[in-house]
C-alpha cells in the first residue's frame, strides 16, 4: 500500500493536471493541447488586425464589408460552413475584396469541443472544400469555435495543413452587446499585434433575436479603426501580421518584414509554404 504523502501527492498531480486541461480546452491564448497563434510575437511594427467571427450572414456582412471598404482596411473573416452554404456571393465578395477567408467550422456547435476525431476532421474539410470550391484557395488559418480547443480539434487543423489562431483581444460582441461597450474593451487596451475579435456573422446555434442583431458592431466599427488609428495603429491582414501565408501553397505572403516565430520557423504548416 501506497504511504499516504505518495497518495497526496498524485492526488495533487492529477488535480494540476486537470486545472492545466481544463484551462488549455477553454482560455483562447492557451497552447495546452497543441500550437496556437493569439498575437504577433513581432510586435516592432505599429500593426494589428481585426478579424470577425461566425460569418458570412445577409445584412450584417454587407453592411461590414461596405464599412471596410470605405476606410480601405482589409480583414480577416473566419467562417460557418453553414453559413458559406447559404450565402456564398459574401464569401466571394469578401475574397474579390482583398479580405482573407478562414475557416471556423462547419457547424459551430457550443459543445462540440467534446466530440471526437471523425467528427473534427469532417468539420474542418467540410468547410474549406466549400471555400475552395467558391474562391479556389484552401485556407491556412483555422479559429475552433468560441476559441475552445482539444487534441482532436488540433489534430484535424494539423492533418489539413493549418495554423490555429484564435485572439488577443474580444469585443465580446458575440452575443447582445452596446457599442460603447465593445469600444471600451477594444480602443485603450490595443497595442502592437493584437489579433482583435469581433462577430460580422450569426452563429447559427443562436436562437434569441437580440443576440442574432450586428448593428452595435456595426456601429462601433467606423470608430474603432478611427481610434486605433489615432493612437498610431494600423489594421492590417492577418497574413501580414503574422507574416504568414493565408492559404495553402500561397506564395504571396502580404508581409514584408518576417516576424521572429517564423523566421524560427515555429509555424512551418503555415509560414514554410
Amino acid at each position: 500500500m501506497l504511504p499516504e504523502r505518495d497518495i497526496l501527492a498524485a492526488a495533487a498531480s492529477a488535480t494540476a493536471l486537470a486545472v492545466a486541461a481544463v484551462h488549455g480546452t477553454f482560455a483562447s491564448t492557451s497552447s495546452f493541447w497543441g500550437k496556437v497563434i493569439w498575437r504577433a510575437r513581432d510586435r516592432t511594427n505599429p500593426w494589428v488586425s481585426l478579424t470577425f467571427d461566425d460569418g458570412p450572414t445577409a445584412g450584417s456582412t454587407d453592411r461590414v464589408l461596405d464599412l471596410l471598404g470605405k476606410l480601405g482596411v482589409e480583414a480577416t473573416f473566419f467562417v460557418i460552413g453553414q453559413n458559406v452554404a447559404r450565402w456564398p456571393n459574401l464569401v466571394r465578395r469578401m475574397d474579390a475584396e482583398g479580405h482573407i477567408v478562414a475557416n471556423h467550422t462547419f457547424d459551430h456547435g457550443h459543445f462540440d469541443m467534446f466530440r471526437g476525431w471523425k467528427y473534427w476532421q469532417e468539420q474542418v474539410a467540410r468547410t474549406n472544400r466549400l471555400i475552395e470550391d467558391l474562391i479556389g484557395k484552401k485556407p491556412a488559418f483555422f479559429r475552433p469555435s468560441m476559441g475552445f480547443k482539444t487534441a482532436p480539434i488540433h489534430h484535424a487543423a494539423r492533418g489539413a495543413g493549418q495554423t490555429v489562431v484564435t485572439w488577443s483581444r474580444s469585443a465580446r460582441d458575440g452575443l447582445s452587446a452596446e457599442a460603447t461597450a465593445i469600444l471600451r474593451r477594444m480602443t485603450r487596451v490595443t497595442g502592437p499585434g493584437d489579433i482583435l475579435l469581433m462577430h460580422d456573422g450569426v452563429d447559427p446555434c443562436l436562437r434569441r433575436a437580440r443576440d442574432r442583431d450586428r448593428s452595435a458592431t456595426i456601429r462601433a466599427l467606423g470608430q474603432l479603426i478611427g481610434a486605433l488609428h489615432d493612437r498610431g495603429l494600423r489594421a492590417v491582414r492577418l497574413d501580414q501580421l503574422l507574416g504568414c501565408a493565408a492559404y495553402a501553397g500561397d506564395t504571396g505572403i502580404q508581409a514584408r518584414v518576417r516576424p521572429a516565430e517564423c523566421q524560427r520557423g515555429s509555424h512551418r504548416d503555415v509560414c514554410d509554404q
